[in-house]
């Protein structure tokens, strides 16, 4: 267990806590307390997505922080645009609401739950930067664990990419989470693999998200844990949902085609089919690998623009891929 010093500490995050926009107090002293702070952003125009995955081990005293950029020229660490993580951090003494991280990231927000300005200056040198602002369409959506929320969202500003300006006009999404949250184990939760999927329309306040978890051993078929349908705007929670991988690389196992079909609590239905057009892979912690790929969606007939996320715990990829992918 944690020594007294830890305990004393969680009186101070107290002090720190925010409506929605700040740190939360720990529950446990529990050294494998986590609290994310996730932000996804897509620029459609150039198939490219910028991932932003601050990662505070609070009772740790610790924090990574991830920046992660890539287009359909790459889909590893190595050949993407920009990958970046640094470990082990002395958590910051900043306030989540404006927060300025040592790995050159800069959260600030500007009204609770709907609006922040994001930041990005590259600390090694590299002529890599981000100045965006993020909006929310509708509001977030609190998972039923009451630990967690999701939100989707449209982004303007630029980003400094090899030196080039890049005007960005997209869209985005984000989530929070906040509980304990093991680097040990096998799967995601109960799940080999759990799909973390959403989709905005960039003209009008169309779109979705659903969180999945996968019910057959070739991971191809996803049931609905949690999940919207927002259209003009107007959000209703799923009840009904299910995504279907229709195709995966065989060599990788990154989903390739996607078909989702989903009832919300109003009664609406809808059918959204995807093709990916972008992917990268990341271990965002150690038992945890992603798929992250750029989506087009078509809702029955809209237009819109996201991300499928594939994600597995690491020893079921593994073997997954040793089973599934040609010799």
């Amino acid at each position: 267990m944690p020594d007294q010093s830890t305990s004393d500490r969680l009186k101070r995050y107290g002090k720190r806590l925010t409506v929605d926009d700040g740190f939360h107090v720990p529950t446990t002293l529990d050294y494998h307390w986590t609290e994310t702070n996730w932000f996804a952003l897509v620029v459609p125009d150039r198939k490219l997505t910028i991932q932003l995955y601050p990662f505070f081990q609070t009772n740790q005293n610790v924090f990574s922080a991830g920046v992660y950029i890539w287009d359909d020229s790459g889909d590893q660490w190595w050949n993407c645009r920009y990958a970046k993580n640094f470990w082990h951090l002395p958590f910051p003494k900043d306030p989540l609401y404006d927060l300025k991280l040592p790995n050159g990231l800069r959260y600030k927000t500007i009204e609770s739950l709907q609006k922040y300005e994001i930041g990005f200056a590259c600390p090694d040198g590299e002529a890599v930067s981000l100045d965006i602002t993020w909006e929310g369409v509708v509001p977030a959506n609190r998972g039923s664990s009451a630990t967690h929320m999701d939100q989707p969202g449209r982004i303007r500003g630029t980003l400094v990419l090899d030196g080039e300006a890049i005007d960005v006009n997209g869209v985005g999404f984000r989530d929070r989470t906040w509980s304990p949250r093991s680097q040990f184990g096998q799967g995601v939760g109960p799940f080999a693999s759990m799909g973390y999927t959403w989709g905005t329309s960039m003209t009008s306040d169309d779109g979705f998200f659903l969180l999945s978890g996968n019910l057959d051993s070739d991971c191809l078929d996803y049931t609905l844990l949690d999940g919207i349908l927002f259209r003009d705007g107007e959000k209703a929670k799923l009840t009904q949902a299910k995504r279907t991988i229709l195709r995966r690389d065989p060599a990788t196992g990154c989903p390739e085609a996607i078909a989702i079909d989903v009832t919300d609590a109003e009664g609406r239905t809808a059918h959204i089919s995807g093709t990916t057009v972008n992917r990268f892979v990341v271990n965002l912690y150690p038992s945890l690998l992603v798929w992250e790929c750029q989506t087009r969606w078509t809702m029955d007939g809209v237009d819109l623009v996201g991300e499928d996320e594939d994600n597995w715990g690491i020893h079921d990829f593994r073997r997954f891929l040793r089973r599934t992918s040609p010799a």
